[in-house]
C-alpha cells in the first residue's frame, strides 16, 4: 500500500492518468517529508496504517476519515468500517 501511495504522490494528476487533481497540488516538500518519514517505518503494516493513512489525507489535501459513529448507516468514511 505504501508503494501506490507515493506513486500517487510522486506522479502528479494529469487529464490523462485520470487522478484527481488535489493531487497535483500537493506540496513536493511535504512529499518528501511523509516519504522519508515512512520509508523509515519498520514495516509495522497493522500497527501504522491509521496514522499513515490520516498523514497521506493530509500531504494529499484529503479529508481523514470520521471516527465511528454508534448508527452504523453514519459510517460511510471512517477505518475499519462494520462487514455486514
Amino acid at each position: 500500500m505504501l508503494y501506490w501511495a507515493v506513486q500517487r504522490a510522486l506522479y502528479p494528476a494529469t487529464q490523462e492518468n485520470g487522478l484527481s487533481a488535489t493531487m497535483s497540488e500537493a506540496d513536493p516538500s511535504s512529499i518528501d517529508a511523509f516519504i522519508r518519514r515512512w520509508a523509515a517505518s519498520g514495516a509495522a503494516e497493522r500497527a501504522n496504517y491509521q496514522l499513515f493513512l490520516s498523514e497521506l489525507c493530509d500531504v494529499l489535501d484529503a479529508p481523514r476519515p470520521e471516527p465511528q459513529a454508534a448508527d452504523d448507516a453514519q459510517n460511510g468514511y471512517v477505518f475499519e468500517k462494520a462487514a455486514k
